[in-house]
Parts: C-alpha cells; sequence; structure tokens
C-alpha cells in the first residue's frame, strides 16, 4: 500500500520495482483514508498488508529481512532518516513518553473536529474516556499552545542514529516507533488498529505507534540492514514536490504507478 500524494519519478520508478504486488492509493489527503484504505483492507483478501509512503528510493532489502517475521505474525518495520538534515532514524528505543502525552492532546482535537463536524468518532470507547475532558474551543487551544514546546523539544532524541542501530545486539530488535517504512502486518492487526490520524489530519504512523506500543504493549520489529532512502531534506518543511493532492481526482489503482494520471489502465483502477 503505497501512500501518494507526489508523483516523484525516481521513487515512482524505484516503487515499480520492489518484488511485491502494488496498491497506490494516490491523490488523497491522509484522513481521507481513514475510510479508503481501512475500506481497502476490510475488503479484500490478502493475508498481510504492508505501507510505505511515495518519496523513498528502496529495493527488496527489507522486504526479504522482514518477510520472515511477519509470516510468525509478528509487526515489522524498515526505516529511513527522519529527513536527510539530521541523523535520526524513524526507529525507536524508548518508550517515547512524549508521543504518549502528544495522542493525548491530539485525540482531544480529534474529539473536537468530530463534534464541530458533526462525524461519526472512529472508536466510540476510547473516545467516551476522553469526551468529557474539554468542551470548548478556547480550552483546546489552551492545552495545544501549553504542549507544543514539550512535545516538539523532546521528540527528536528518542529516535535512533544509525551509530545506536548498528550497536544493537542482535540483527532483529524492537523498536517502539515505526514510521511506516516497509511497515508490515497481518491483516487482523491493521482490522485491530486500523489506519487512523491526529487532529491534523496527518501523524497516522504515530497513532499506530501509540495504540499498538504504548497503550497495549505490542512489539514492532525491525532488521539492522532495513533501511531505504528518503528524500525528505529538511525536517522543518512539508515535501510538496510533484503534489497532485487537490490538482487531480483521487484514485486507488494496482500495478504500477505512473507520472501522469491518464496513464493508469482501467483494469487496474480498485476506485476512482
Amino acid at each position: 500500500m503505497i501512500l501518494q500524494p507526489r508523483t516523484i519519478s525516481e521513487a515512482i520508478e524505484s516503487l515499480n520495482k520492489l518484488d511485491i504486488e502494488k496498491v497506490w492509493f494516490r491523490g488523497f489527503k491522509e484522513e481521507e483514508l481513514e475510510v479508503h484504505l481501512n475500506d481497502f483492507i476490510k475488503n479484500t483478501d490478502y493475508d498481510y498488508y504492508w505501507i510505505i509512503a511515495d518519496d523513498v528510493i528502496v529495493d527488496n532489502k527489507p522486504l526479504e529481512l522482514l518477510r520472515p517475521l511477519l509470516y510468525e505474525g509478528k509487526v515489522v518495520s524498515g526505516y529511513c532518516l527522519l529527513s536527510n538534515d539530521i541523523d535520526r532514524y524513524n526507529i525507536s528505543t524508548e518508550d517515547n513518553l512524549t508521543l504518549s502525552h502528544y495522542y493525548h492532546t491530539s485525540f482531544i482535537q480529534y474529539l473536537w473536529k468530530r463534534k464541530r463536524y458533526n462525524l461519526p468518532k472512529g472508536d466510540v470507547e476510547l473516545a467516551k474516556s476522553f469526551e468529557n475532558i474539554v468542551d470548548n474551543e478556547e480550552d483546546i487551544n489552551n492545552i495545544i499552545n501549553n504542549d507544543r514546546n514539550l512535545m516538539i523539544g523532546k521528540r527528536l532524541e528518542d529516535f535512533l542514529s544509525k551509530d545506536e542501530i548498528l550497536s544493537q545486539t542482535n540483527d532483529y530488535f524492537t523498536t517502539t516507533f515505526t514510521g511506516w517504512s516497509f511497515t508490515g502486518m497481518p491483516k487482523e492487526v491493521w482490522l485491530n488498529y486500523p489506519f487512523r490520524t491526529a487532529f491534523s489530519g496527518s501523524h497516522t504512523d504515530a497513532q499506530f505507534t501509540i495504540r499498538y506500543v504504548l497503550n497495549d504493549y505490542n512489539e514492532i520489529w525491525t532488521h539492522k540492514e532495513a533501511e531505504h532512502i528518503h528524500l525528505k531534506q529538511d525536517l522543518n518543511e512539508s515535501f510538496k514536490q510533484d503534489w497532485i493532492v487537490g490538482v487531480e481526482n483521487p484514485i486507488i489503482h494496482f500495478g504500477n504507478g505512473m507520472i501522469n494520471r491518464n496513464e493508469i489502465e482501467s483494469e487496474c483502477i480498485w476506485w476512482e
């Protein structure tokens, strides 16, 4: 499952070469995929589903290294740099209490969005435990403003450097974070922990990590050599090269990725 808000030619060419069946979620906002990606998993019959972003240069090595553990029923993930201006990768061996704090704040925002726009709540039982915390936008804004520095200031140090990755005792080790970098799970895990954004309409990887690892004490496995290249250059700037969200109609299709939407063959289209 490739999240594709852009048409980066070198990334598309690289992803097309992977030895795995591919489905492209092209031109969607991340929050729109709360419906479409989850529906895809519910209504298809694969045993395992992998997910990756579209701003990458990849080869088959992470798949080959991680498949054996995936086939044992484990959740697995490769890794890449958070961005090319820092030596931190999107895996961690810390408990990441800052993410737990972040989740609390973002879920309050999530509930406010659902309340304001009269949208259904994605997790009714979890929502019930939070819904009475705040009841107005001013309270929410105060929470966000008071907590932002704490969340951002402590977060980067929780992620591993390359030296820290290579110094792990075993080739396979567990991570308390996954950044949708060749992240693979059995279907039942996807159904139990569906794709869900924070209030910002993004951060689905963090939301999964918080629910699966921090809240429910499950494990995500990785391998020292399960690395790929991330094209993002600056951690503090959105990478919107060749952006297509809002420019063209979204589509879900199988097969190879394309630069031009009209090159997608009709028999490959799953949804449009």
